[in-house]
């Protein structure tokens, strides 16, 4: 019966330091676009403003990204000139907005 007892014991003292375990969040989640429609509005303008919007959410470049198997050196190759990309246009815009002081 001790046994059983220091068992159970142990067992709960065992759990309670256990990191609880947290939901993880898909690596490309996307927001959905939506795009409200005015009463008057024609519908060309609203579809174009949802193209748009699909556009900038970013849904297209990931779908054309997975058409297909993209292998880990290749993903790496993209993951640089993307970042060599952004720093650039940083680069360019601090140059702009340089401020010299004395």
């Amino acid at each position: 019966m001790r046994v059983f007892l220091l068992l159970v014991a142990f067992l709960a003292l065992a759990r309670a330091f256990v990191p609880p375990v947290k939901p993880v969040a898909p690596k490309t989640a996307l927001n959905v676009v939506k795009v409200n429609v005015g009463e008057e509005e024609p519908i060309e303008d609203a579809l174009r403003r949802f193209k748009r919007a699909v556009l900038r959410s970013g849904h297209m470049q990931l779908l054309r990204r997975r058409r297909t198997f993209e292998k880990n050196p290749e993903r790496k190759k993209r993951l640089r000139q993307e970042r060599d990309r952004v720093d650039r246009i940083m680069t360019l815009k601090n140059q702009k907005y340089k401020v010299y002081y004395k």
